[in-house]
């Protein structure tokens, strides 16, 4: 036997963008239980014991950009959606970029703040020389490509003019580092070879050399690599060095030697 219940999922009234330090209410638009569960993240709510499907909500100013109110219907009668959650944006002091700290050069990367309504977004990278930047359909969104290394930081000013709420500026401290490669020709051996790397930049780098089960297989530190490979198989080395954005990685393949040649003397003509 299968019950279907009548009741619909719980749903909460008007959850726009809001201020921080503002206070705003929130109410069951079906409230058809008795007693009602409610929390509140990123702020402080209050209710009235006389009208339980109703809190007003004093947001506080969460790094993320968004408040949480969630409420737990246990105690109504219907067993679907029990729980619903509805995130708030909440324009806040100091709120976190979103993307990336540490970036390679080259790189095209997205950095965003929070979609609040009715908000102007102003981007700013210092130093600017040396980077591209561009907007993308959405104002809270830039696109940062970097061609220098060095250490940067992403401003970000925002306002809503319509809450009066702001202009807030907030900061993303950004690394560019080198990207790294390894420089050799010897990527095809026979079994017993042995294999000279190096890196194009030429420092000191961690070595690490991989058979093709994917097993560790040799470690060293050095400015050159020099491996005998004494089976056939695939070989993958990596290269890391914590200056450099990624590891590099160079693919070997060692092929068993050909058999000896047979000289047989026949007869002279």
């Amino acid at each position: 036997i299968v019950r279907v219940s009548e009741s619909s999922e719980l749903e909460i009234s008007c959850y726009g963008t809001v201020c921080a330090g503002s206070e705003a209410s929130y109410t069951l638009l079906n409230p058809y239980c008795s007693q009602y569960m409610w929390s509140v993240e990123g702020g402080t709510y209050t209710s009235d014991p006389s009208n339980p499907a109703t809190i007003n909500v004093l947001w506080g100013e969460p790094t993320s950009g968004y408040g949480v109110i969630s409420i737990d219907a246990t105690f109504c009668e219907s067993p679907c959606k029990a729980l619903t959650s509805i995130k708030i944006p909440v324009i806040s002091r100091n709120t976190e970029i979103g993307g990336p700290t540490v970036v390679c050069v080259g790189d095209v990367q997205q950095f965003e703040l929070p979609v609040w309504g009715s908000t102007s977004y102003f981007w700013q990278i210092v130093p600017s020389v040396g980077v591209n930047m561009a907007n993308t359909e959405e104002l809270n969104q830039v696109l940062l490509q970097f061609s220098q290394t060095g250490t940067y930081t992403l401003k970000a000013t925002y306002e809503c003019e319509f809450l009066n709420c702001g202009p807030f500026t907030t900061t993303k401290t950004i690394v560019v580092k080198d990207t790294m490669s390894i420089n050799s020709s010897d990527n095809t051996l026979c079994k017993g070879a042995t294999g000279h790397y190096t890196t194009w930049h030429g420092n000191s780098v961690t070595w690490r050399v991989y058979n093709q089960g994917n097993a560790q297989i040799y470690y060293t530190n050095g400015v050159a690599l020099n491996y005998t490979f004494v089976n056939s198989g695939r070989y993958k080395i990596v290269a890391s060095n914590s200056n450099y954005c990624d590891d590099a990685e160079y693919l070997v393949t060692v092929l068993d030697n050909p058999p000896a040649l047979t000289i047989t003397n026949g007869p002279h003509s």
